[in-house]
């Protein structure tokens, strides 16, 4: 997530010819949080030690998510920001706390949070108790996307595909298990 994050800040600069200085202030805190946490791993941290520091240090971590939730918060007003996280279910534990607190936060923002999630996949209680607080939280909205039937694979790839004889459909089919993600 740091790196998405860094992504968005060099692509936020220069999003006005006169930036908005709560941009440039909100850009500066979260640039220095950022490169705090980037130097501790540099002092040869172990990735899991930080990891756990965030988490028993409150104060950093609180101030880590607020000035996330901030830049997202002030990024946004010019223009919508879209914010995709593949395969929640394999997380770590600080992404989905830090995705926990933006959930109370993005409502009053032009931020969308896109995620997908399998029902099965979390291996950590830990991982499965946010997620479980996350998907039912009153600002997340969950689709859930079954398996596609024989039937339904079939008619898809002969609308997309040439499949005369629906041979192709089959294949699709007993290759994909009905995976709309296949």
């Amino acid at each position: 997530w740091r790196a998405i994050l860094r992504d968005l800040m060099v692509s936020s600069v220069g999003v006005e010819s006169d930036p908005d200085p709560r941009l440039s202030q909100a850009h500066a805190e979260l640039t220095s949080l950022l490169d705090t946490l980037d130097a501790s791993e540099a002092t040869e941290l172990e990735p899991q030690l930080l990891v756990k520091n965030i988490g028993v240090d409150g104060a950093l971590r609180h101030r880590l998510f607020a000035a996330v939730a901030h830049f997202l918060g002030v990024v946004s007003e010019p223009m919508p920001v879209v914010l995709a996280f593949e395969d929640l279910h394999r997380s770590d534990i600080t992404t989905l706390s830090l995705l926990s607190h933006l959930l109370d936060e993005i409502a009053l923002t032009r931020v969308l949070v896109v995620a997908t999630v399998r029902s099965v996949g979390c291996t950590h209680d830990s991982v499965r108790t946010t997620l479980r607080e996350i998907l039912g939280h009153r600002n997340c909205q969950r689709i859930s996307l079954e398996r596609l039937s024989q039937r339904e694979v079939a008619h898809y790839v002969g609308s997309v595909l040439e499949d005369p004889d629906g041979e192709l459909g089959r294949m699709v089919f007993k290759k994909s298990e009905g995976n709309p993600f296949f």
